[in-house]
């Protein structure tokens, strides 16, 4: 690897932003902060190209082979007939060798992973795009390899399968936001739930039952919503219904001026309907439980209409660990974590420190002195 970075370098500077644009723009890489992280698609390209048989196809060296033949040509170290040659050899050997594989003979060598969920007769094993039961005329059961924008590995998926709970798990908002939950196994797949295992999010096929519902005259994104409690999660629908605006002829005035004119043969229209366009559904939506907190109505009334909810103090990290945030509402109905010092909240922040006086020891006095004193005292 230091010999590809040194002497066999991929690129220039300039070629290498373009590459990482170019990664950017097929969603193979995103962008999170200052830094890159792989994207599940990514992470499935690399993962087929490391299981075909072709010889450092995913590997970084390849590319600074190719970099460093260039700079042999450019010295003279090496005939331009000599590279092309090499360059051939090595494009056909990858046609012949990628040209009409089964997808699934890459996975074909792979033990199972535990025991189908749903069927209970059948094993899980590894595809292109997931983990399914081998049962595949009885049973449909599958495990996508993408969840919310994070990859769900093999290593993972086992532990699902055997433990029925794992976590806490970190996902990443599209906007690169982090954040940690279990996850859990049911016969229609893997879901977000709670510590126990409750599935947090609406199963696929089942009735959504509706707790609470409460119109909210004005919210923080200057309009009205609707509030909405669910068996797991808490939404805001805002926005308002398309109204009918009623257009009329002008009167007054204009009336009498018509008059004047050479009446029309066509029969005039005292009233039209317009309809205005109806608006763009704009929905927030929070888990009852996030981060090991349960969140209360009241919490989420407040993060509509105020755009955040009060200090909540009890979060937990995907380490386990305490944490102290607000939550705040973004203008796309999105929710962000605003951190904020759990210590100081629970009143448990240490007051500086002061020196204490030994015992028996006296401050001494300076006493200032005037020059007519000081020349006395000469």
């Amino acid at each position: 690897m230091a010999d590809a970075l040194r002497d066999k370098g991929i690129g220039t500077p300039a070629t290498r932003a373009d590459v990482i644009e170019n990664l950017i723009s097929k969603e193979y890489v995103a962008r999170s902060g200052k830094s890159l992280r792989a994207t599940s698609k990514g992470m499935r390209l690399l993962d087929v190209l490391n299981r075909v048989p072709v010889d450092g196809l995913a590997s970084v060296e390849l590319t600074g082979e190719m970099e460093f033949g260039l700079k042999q040509m450019e010295r003279g170290q090496k005939s331009r007939a000599e590279f092309m040659k090499e360059m051939a050899e090595y494009t056909t050997e990858v046609v012949e060798k990628t040209r009409g594989f089964d997808y699934e003979q890459l996975y074909a060598k792979e033990p199972a992973l535990g025991e189908c969920p749903a069927c209970k007769k059948g094993t899980v094993y590894e595809s292109f795009w997931g983990y399914k039961c081998n049962q595949k005329e009885t049973c449909n059961f599958i495990i996508w390899k993408e969840k919310n924008q994070r990859y769900l590995d093999r290593s993972l998926v086992a532990d699902l399968l055997s433990k029925k709970i794992v976590g806490p798990v970190e996902f990443t908002t599209l906007s690169g936001t982090s954040y940690s939950t279990f996850l859990t196994t049911t016969e229609k797949g893997v879901f977000f739930s709670d510590e126990n295992g409750t599935p947090t999010e609406t199963l696929p096929g089942a009735e959504v039952k509706v707790l609470h519902e409460e119109q909210l005259p004005q919210t923080f994104l200057a309009m009205p919503g609707r509030l909405i409690e669910t068996e797991t999660a808490y939404m805001c629908e805002f926005g308002t219904p398309a109204l009918e605006v009623v257009e009329s002829e002008k009167a007054g005035s204009d009336s009498e001026k018509k008059t004047t004119k050479k009446k029309s043969t066509k029969t005039p229209t005292t009233a039209r309907k317009v309809a205005a366009k109806k608006p763009k559904k704009l929905m927030a939506r929070m888990p009852k439980t996030l981060c090991g907190h349960v969140v209360s109505r009241d919490e989420f009334r407040s993060f509509v209409i105020t755009g955040m909810t009060p200090a909540i103090t009890d979060f937990k990290s995907k380490k386990g660990r305490p944490f102290a945030a607000t939550l705040h509402l973004k203008s796309n109905g999105n929710f962000e974590f605003k951190f904020e010092s759990r210590k100081k909240l629970l009143g448990d922040e240490e007051k500086p420190k002061t020196r204490a006086k030994k015992p028996g020891t006296k401050a001494k006095v300076v006493k200032k002195t005037s020059k007519a004193e000081s020349a006395a005292a000469e």
